[in-house]
């Protein structure tokens, strides 16, 4: 091939490039602004583009305009994840796991997330543990099992991890009790605005679990958590309020909170 030749090679290969992101990249913009029909046509107009494949199963599953579609939902996400799309493989989990669009097929999820937590996604880790934990799927529970996938998740820097792991300590779920090392734990996640962490230390705080109990330093990590808007926060800083246990009694104030909770969809 002459230099001609391989110059039109390199441009014509450099559109293509440049007219998939365009698509995808459109699809964004389109979506952004609840356009749905176009965002639709913008992302199929790359059929072998990874993401615009997820943004079109996210559209099928919520039914973004176009009724909801969970069978077309998940064919969509699975040539995604075949494609080595990082979020749509680990949505991919929960489609075989909860049967969603698809058979359910727990053994296959739980092969998926070993996959991606042996590629080092922590992520993968926790959710791996948790279906030890919480049985997901109708899978035995092994608290110790669970534990060590927490733990190996906290190395690898992951707060959920983090948390999960510190609960186990706390509570003697598959490791040997440690309260002052959960509480540790927790406090460093927590000083880091990890949310559930927050909860967490807020908790044994007010309960004195591993550390002085201290309502009163309870009730703020609540109400830290409160205000970036996390429900349970809400909650939890309401009955505070309500109850006068670590901060004054306001119970003006306590049910403003705790309504602020219920809009957010908190039932207790």
């Amino acid at each position: 091939m002459d230099k001609l030749g391989r110059a039109a090679a390199v441009c014509a290969l450099l559109m293509a490039v440049l007219s998939a992101q365009a698509g995808h990249d459109e699809g964004m913009n389109a979506l952004a602004t609840r356009d749905f029909p176009r965002a639709r046509a913008e992302f199929e107009t790359e059929p072998d583009n990874p993401k615009a494949l997820y943004q079109l199963s996210r559209m099928a599953r919520f039914g973004q305009g176009e009724a909801p579609d969970e069978a077309r939902a998940a064919r969509l996400l699975s040539r995604a994840a075949s494609l080595g799309h990082l979020e749509a493989r680990l949505d991919l989990v929960f489609v075989l796991g909860n049967g969603r669009g698809v058979p359910k097929d727990p053994a296959a999820a739980i092969q998926l997330l070993e996959t991606l937590a042996a590629e080092g996604q922590a992520e993968a880790e926790v959710n791996l543990g948790r279906v030890f934990r919480f049985g997901w799927w109708d899978q035995a529970r092994d608290d110790a099992r669970a534990t060590r996938h927490f733990e190996k998740a906290m190395r690898g820097g992951d707060d959920n991890g983090r948390a999960l792991y510190a609960q186990a300590l706390i509570e003697g779920l598959g490791v040997a009790r440690d309260e002052a090392r959960g509480a540790q734990l927790l406090q460093e996640a927590a000083e880091r605005g990890h949310i559930e962490s927050q909860l967490e230390y807020g908790r044994i705080l007010t309960a004195g679990l591993g550390v002085a109990k201290d309502e009163a330093a309870g009730a703020e990590w609540y109400r830290k958590a409160a205000e970036r808007s996390d429900r349970v926060g809400q909650y939890r800083l309401g009955l505070v309020y309500l109850r006068g246990r670590g901060l004054p009694r306001d119970e003006a104030l306590g049910a403003r909170w705790i309504d602020a909770s219920a809009r957010q969809g908190w039932v207790w």
